[in-house]
């Protein structure tokens, strides 16, 4: 069931504080790279998972070159039925990083998501019994979204994603609410990812 989706790339994200998106946006279509859209903007959900000390978050706080962060990605409506989730471990080796894919079950999230039930979808999946045990092991510590456009430069040999409207909201195992988060204003991401 494991699924790789690039070889190994270069990743790098750049955060654009206090500027117009379509400022922004129009920067990245001037660019003599020749950025053209590649793909129809979309929603990006994620719900990130760590350890009871927070080992993922820590690890990339104190710039350990070598990391793993495991999230549940979907894309479109944030709550509801959520058909094709997908579970990325993203491994990381400096700026270099890969990605492994697998598929989670549908299921529902709403202010009832209990991350028991997730766990027992999991268990009884196709995927591998090392993958299972590792994901039942962490609790969900952060979701979010934000609004992602996709490009490719005319040589093909660089992707680039803008990210805007980005929210953040607190998750527990059981009993959300989700009627607080945080939203970064006009900030925007970039990430460029190449051979």
């Amino acid at each position: 069931m494991e699924r790789k989706v690039d070889n190994i790339r270069y990743e790098r994200k750049f955060n654009v504080i206090h500027q117009n998106f379509h400022a922004i946006e129009q920067v990245i279509k001037l660019h003599p790279a020749g950025f053209t859209e590649i793909f129809p903007e979309r929603q990006v959900n994620n719900i990130y998972f760590d350890s009871y000390n927070y080992q993922a978050f820590n690890d990339n706080v104190d710039g350990i070159s070598k990391r793993v962060k495991l999230r549940a990605r979907w894309y479109g409506e944030l709550f509801g039925v959520i058909k094709n989730p997908i579970l990325e471990y993203k491994i990381k080796n400096n700026l270099a990083g890969t990605k492994k894919l697998y598929p989670i079950p549908a299921f529902n999230f709403d202010e009832n998501f209990n991350f028991e039930e997730l766990k027992n979808f999991f268990k009884n999946s196709e995927n591998p019994e090392s993958v299972k045990q590792t994901f039942c092991s962490l609790n969900p510590t952060l979701l979010n979204k934000y609004t992602r456009k996709y490009y490719i430069s005319a040589n093909g040999k660089y992707r680039l994603t803008l990210d805007r409207d980005l929210y953040y909201y607190k998750i527990e195992n059981h009993l959300n609410k989700f009627l607080k988060y945080i939203k970064e204003g006009e900030n925007s991401v970039i990430e460029l990812k190449y051979d």
